[in-house]
């Protein structure tokens, strides 16, 4: 078909990849002009940054790399017959095969990140392929040592089962010269063989065959600490991975522990093959790594964790303090409702990033029926089920059930959707304290108290933390510093005729001011900031080429421009390449800092508040707070847009920019006259941390 193509929606982003290599098996059937093999175009508006496309007589390949470069060149292949091309790229050379000829091109770098879908047979700005393809396949160079225990508690048995897996995995893995290298540790009281990084697969196959027995002590800290050796003399530019076979029973589980952490901050990847049915699963934890070990916390102690296969599900982490103890650290697998699917960066299950197709079948192990499915609607999933008797078809719709038939129930199955979307709440009071809850987690049962953030009380009915009613106590009153709606110009439309000092900023017509990656805005006579009870900067931006990990501001109080040695910020929000990350510097508190995590391709609606006790973050509704009390540091600088000192300039849009001030009154009382009915209310400004209030009331009689 003309018009065919195949997605990977979900395949990882090849910038993190040291050495890609794709190929593309082909019999193309001619026709004129470009026409797309493989690509990772078409998201977001988004061109391709890695691309293989043919002509008539020739394969072009095309890398775009995070150091701005993009490299270009053309081999012939065969029409009418089937063609082998190869796309391969080491962060230094676009390098590519097409039956047996070669050329290289300089290509510093990674490829250059992208939002989008591996695409077979499409590419923006080129037709769709027409023809026929055998086989294509993405390869990534890998380094990995396999240590392997030969202790007196491994049976003879289980140790010749340890050598003919071995040997069969060397048969299954791509081993060879510019493709994955493979060594070999065996230990017991010491290392007894060592067997280097090599790519020599025959030779591999037949030391795995001959590995020696000691079957004496356990000593799995010499093994890694061997294993990290071999990872660091003969070092390549290459994901490496190490691999421990054990009962888990070591003399010393504490060094084991120690020496398994050094080398995972090596950036090595450890994994622990447990062997027999007494395997000490702890000691296998503490040489593998708890999935949790990266979780950033948040206050109530969870955390959440992409799960490493399944894109349906995620792992939420638990932490329980205990005194005088580490933490401990539990954690569950959860599944995302029906037809959603986990987002790491928005931490929830209701982002659809597939570009281009309306809607996909839901398929389950557990499911007996195709009913089921979910398509996007403003890039959002929504689950759906054909009628009785229908099932979905991919890009097509409901179709009618042919194997459907009077003496069949198959027809009659429970929608899926019917019963995954019930609600259930895993929450429930604490007593009699209004700011604590308990929360259900299953294996472990009630769990907490977890307490609210401030100014949140848990409602039941809500099944959660929600905000405070203060309409009796206390009554927040904000206004408008600062507006910038960047509809008409660069002005503030607060009414307060703010000064704004454009450097380099320029309007796109459509209510968006552009920032290059140089410019800024800067607001030199905004009134000073710890003045206020509470501040609140709100704003709406998109980043773009937002590949690189560098930090990008957004906004900052920095760089005086009346000192000789510009002060550090005291309030900033910066950007990198997952996650805002929010700043403050108090008068009770050197620094406090918090991140929350971050759309890229798509705008962004952030809130950055200072209560005097807390620093608030918002994106996009996920929230975090710290601890941040006293007034905000006032180091006399300007409030700038797209710049702080010592980080990249923003470069992208935004939307809008305002900065609100708030205060809050405090009812002193109320005087009612019946007779009247007239109503008086004399009100007295508080500071916010004052915790009493006066209150009269003078009652006709």
């Amino acid at each position: 078909m003309v018009n065919a193509k195949l997605m990977i929606p979900r395949f990882a982003n090849m910038g993190q990849y040291n050495t890609i290599v794709v190929k593309v098996r082909f019999l193309d059937i001619p026709s004129r002009g470009l026409s797309a093999l493989v690509s990772n175009g078409d998201c977001c508006d988004q061109d391709a940054t890695m691309a293989l496309v043919k002509s008539r007589q020739h394969v072009h390949y095309m890398a775009k790399c995070d150091s701005g470069s993009v490299s270009t060149f053309h081999l012939p292949y065969q029409t009418g017959t089937w063609n082998d091309a190869y796309y391969i790229h080491d962060k230094f050379n676009l390098e590519g095969l097409s039956n047996n000829m070669m050329d290289k091109f300089f290509a510093v770098g990674s490829i250059k990140a992208s939002q989008a879908a591996l695409q077979i047979g499409f590419s923006k700005g080129f037709k769709n392929f027409h023809g026929y393809m055998d086989e294509v396949s993405c390869r990534k160079v890998t380094d990995f040592v396999i240590g392997v225990d030969a202790s007196d508690s491994i049976s003879a048995p289980n140790f010749e089962l340890f050598k003919n897996s071995i040997a069969d995995l060397i048969r299954r893995i791509d081993i060879g010269e510019g493709r994955a290298r493979m060594g070999i540790v065996v230990y017991s009281t010491t290392v007894t063989l060592t067997v280097p990084l090599s790519s020599n697969k025959d030779m591999l196959r037949l030391m795995a065959m001959k590995l020696p027995h000691a079957r004496e002590g356990t000593s799995t800290e010499k093994a890694i600490n061997v294993m990290r050796g071999i990872f660091q003399k003969q070092k390549r530019d290459a994901p490496k991975i190490g691999i421990i076979l054990t009962d888990g029973i070591s003399k010393n589980p504490t060094l084991t522990a120690n020496e398994a952490k050094l080398t995972r901050d090596l950036g090595i990847t450890m994994f622990a093959v447990g062997v027999s049915k007494h395997a000490e699963m702890k000691e296998l934890e503490a040489i593998a790594g708890n999935v949790c070990e990266s979780c950033i916390w948040y206050s109530n102690n969870i955390c959440y964790v992409s799960h490493p296969e399944e894109c349906a599900l995620y792992i939420e982490c638990y932490r329980k303090n205990v005194y005088g103890r580490k933490p401990e650290i539990t954690h569950q697998i959860k599944t995302c409702p029906f037809g959603k699917f986990w987002n790491q960066l928005t931490l929830s299950c209701h982002k659809c990033k597939i570009p281009g197709t309306v809607s996909y079948i839901y398929t389950d192990e557990y499911m007996r029926n195709k009913r089921a499915y979910w398509k996007c609607v403003n890039h959002k999933s929504v689950p759906h089920c054909c009628s009785k008797g229908q099932i979905y078809e991919p890009n097509v719709g409901c179709i009618k059930d042919k194997s459907c038939s009077w003496y069949s129930n198959k027809c009659f199955e429970e929608c899926p959707l019917d019963k995954d979307n019930k609600n259930v709440c895993l929450t429930k009071p604490y007593g009699y304290y209004k700011s604590k809850y308990l929360m259900y987690v299953e294996g472990m049962g009630w769990t907490g108290p977890h307490h609210c953030e401030s100014g949140t009380e848990y409602d039941k009915r809500h099944c959660g933390c929600k905000q405070v009613n203060t309409k009796h106590k206390s009554k927040k009153v904000c206004k408008k510093e600062l507006f910038l709606p960047f509809d008409t110009d660069l002005l503030d439309w607060s009414g307060n005729q703010v000064l704004v000092r454009n450097v380099g900023v320029h309007l796109t017509g459509k209510g968006a001011a552009y920032f290059d990656g140089h410019s800024k805005i800067v607001i030199p006579k905004l009134p000073i900031m710890n003045k206020y009870a509470e501040l609140v900067i709100q704003m709406k931006y998109l980043e773009i080429g937002k590949g690189d990990t560098s930090a990008h501001a957004l906004f900052s109080n920095s760089d005086c421009v009346m000192c000789k040695h510009p002060p550090p910020a005291t309030v900033s929000l910066t950007s990198t390449k997952d996650y805002l990350h929010y700043s403050i510097k108090t008068s009770k508190k050197p620094a406090t800092t918090m991140k929350i995590a971050s759309k890229s391709c798509d705008w962004n609606s952030v809130e950055y508040r200072h209560d005097r006790y807390n620093l608030y973050g918002n994106s996009n509704g996920l929230k975090n707070y710290r601890f941040a009390l006293g007034r905000i540091n006032n180091n006399n600088a300007p409030l700038q847009i797209g710049f702080n000192h010592g980080t990249k300039n923003f470069k992208g849009y935004i939307d809008e920019f305002i900065v609100y001030s708030c205060k809050y009154l405090r009812y002193l009382g109320v005087v009612s006259f019946q007779r009247y009915s007239v109503s008086i209310v004399f009100c007295l400004m508080y500071q916010f941390y004052e915790k009493m209030y006066l209150s009269f009331g003078i009652v006709n009689s």
